[in-house]
């Protein structure tokens, strides 16, 4: 591999890094605000954490009132502590989020320098993990995922730290990082790390050390730690028991009751569109008889979980993210070590970006309410540009062009992206426009929404809403942590529509959908209505929303 290479006392790939992290907090950081939160997982962990920070109950998450228990609650308290310094913002739902990308990257590198001992790959390690599409995607809505694969990388580096002979204090950091990860999304926090311990474990040389005890103490952090918070509310209710390990752990993983099924080769067709054309390179290798360690421990931390994610009945594309640092660590370092043809490589993803920029291109023919601004035209005309440029510079001559091309190439379809999205709020079940009508209604001080669950509506309003029952399954709710009836104001059936005060409400429902005799009535009362994006506002009094 090529030596570390120095200026004026500083490695060149550091300071590299640091133009990388401040070009990729720009591209992260830029248009966050221009769409509001969408439905449904977006919405969801927004609004809990709106709620969670206005009423100042941080261990009893609550969604629309009503106790919601799927998810531990860091991601919440990290989202309220973003509501704490800018305010209840879409932005300040993303804010965190993008710093923990940022950090992500870092760890990437800093992996990398562990690992390879070549801080040029190391870099080369964080280029390809910043340009993977799924990486960003993951930033662009609010969900566990990416706070729960920093915390995996936090782990995994502080592990690495500690097999190299760092000192004790990275074991502790491990395991303290994996309660942290438990906190976010439960033991699932364990598959990548747990992983590449054991992989590490029997692939690095071992010191003679017995560290038995530090162990076990690790172990009891970790326990401290992350089962906190499941304890606190077993001692509440036992049956919190029965509500987590059955129904969101066994469940989840064994059966369709989250509607989330896909077929076993799921993930791996995800992983070859959002890697290309680094997980195929990866595969190619898999079999190879002559491989180092380094290689195996990669491949090991890659292919493990996805073998496991694979064999579960729910699947969510960002279930995989944690895999994608062990693929850009092995990317850059088989890329260095000439195990791959670069030439035929950037012609291969040069096709298909140019097979992306064509389904761009097309998308507003295919789907004429598709909204396609000049703005995002010109973006996507830039990607073609790149391209061109590409062609007609040879970059193919140049050993790092793919990677540093495809930096270019994701940050330009960020940028486009969101311009999409704030162009395209109907599409994005993104009601900023529908709050905005509300909020110009004078004297509306209860929101009645119809036969739908919609949180994005509440956080947008930045207020609380009133569901009506009529039987969707969307609006399955549990109630059965319920020791209070206060809940009951806010999800209620078409039975007490009759004491609607129609003078100081606005009643939202979906266009396309029926109604029964009671909400008849009721919408009778109110002398105006308004379309938007796909919603009916049913209201009185003059609104002065242009």
């Amino acid at each position: 591999m090529k030596p570390i290479y120095k200026l004026s006392g500083v490695r060149v790939s550091d300071l590299a890094l640091s133009i990388l992290m401040i070009f990729a907090a720009i591209i992260l950081f830029s248009n966050l605000a221009t769409w509001g939160v969408t439905e449904t997982s977006e919405a969801r962990y927004a609004e809990i954490s709106r709620e969670m920070y206005l009423s100042g109950d941080y261990m009893h998450p609550r969604l629309l009132k009503i106790g919601h228990y799927h998810k531990p609650p860091l991601t919440y308290w990290i989202t309220a502590f973003a509501y704490s310094i800018f305010g209840v913002t879409a932005f300040a739902a993303r804010f965190f989020l993008q710093v923990a990308l940022l950090i992500q990257i870092y760890l990437v590198y800093r992996l990398g320098q562990l690992l390879f001992k070549n801080s040029e790959a190391a870099f080369h390690s964080a280029c390809i993990y910043f340009a993977f599409p799924l990486v960003i995607i993951s930033s662009r809505a609010l969900t566990t995922d990416a706070y729960l694969t920093t915390t995996v990388l936090a782990s995994i580096f502080a592990w690495i730290k500690y097999k190299k002979g760092r000192g004790i204090i990275n074991l502790y950091f491990f395991y303290t990082c994996m309660g942290l990860g438990m906190l976010i999304k439960g033991p699932v926090a364990f598959i990548a790390p747990v992983t590449v311990a054991v992989a590490s474990h029997w692939l690095i040389k071992k010191d003679g050390r017995n560290m038995i005890k530090h162990h076990l103490a690790g172990v009891l952090i970790l326990l401290t730690v992350g089962s906190s918070w499941y304890i606190m509310l077993w001692k509440e209710n036992h049956d919190f028991f029965n509500y987590f390990v059955v129904d969101h752990i066994f469940n989840r993983f064994m059966t369709n009751n989250f509607g989330r099924r896909q077929p076993f080769w799921f993930f791996i067709v995800v992983a070859i569109i959002t890697t290309f054309p680094w997980f195929v390179m990866i595969v190619n290798v898999l079999f190879a008889k002559k491989k180092t360690a380094i290689l195996k421990l990669l491949l090991i931390w890659v292919f493990v979980p996805l073998c496991f994610f694979s064999l579960s009945s729910s699947k969510l594309i960002l279930y995989i993210l944690p895999i994608y640092a062990g693929m850009a660590l092995a990317a850059a370092y088989m890329w260095h070590n000439m195990i791959l043809m670069h030439k035929q490589w950037l012609t291969a993803y040069s096709v298909f970006t140019v097979l992306i920029l064509l389904g761009l291109m097309l998308a507003p023919l295919l789907d004429k309410s598709l909204l396609f601004n000049t703005e995002v035209y010109f973006l996507v005309c830039g990607v073609g540009l790149v391209i061109l440029i590409a062609v007609l510079l040879k970059w193919h001559r140049h050993k790092l062009s793919l990677i540093y091309y495809q930096v270019l190439v994701t940050s330009t379809l960020t940028l486009f992206s969101s311009l999409l999205f704030s162009s395209n709020p109907e599409k994005l079940h993104d009601q900023k426009n529908l709050a905005a009508f509300i909020s110009s209604i004078p004297g509306v001080d209860q929101v009645y929404v119809y036969n739908e669950l919609l949180p994005s509506l509440a956080f947008e309003l930045n207020k609380d809403i009133i569901s009506v029952n009529a039987g969707s399954s969307h609006l399955f709710r549990e109630t059965r942590f319920e020791e209070e009836c206060s809940w009951e104001d806010y999800f209620i059936g078409e039975e007490k529509l009759n004491k609607v005060n129609t003078k100081e409400s606005a009643f939202v429902m979906d266009e396309k959908d029926g109604i029964s005799e009671e909400v008849q009535g009721l919408l009778c009362k109110y002398s105006k209505k308004r379309h938007i994006e796909g919603w009916v506002v049913f209201y009185n009094g003059r609104s002065i929303y242009l």
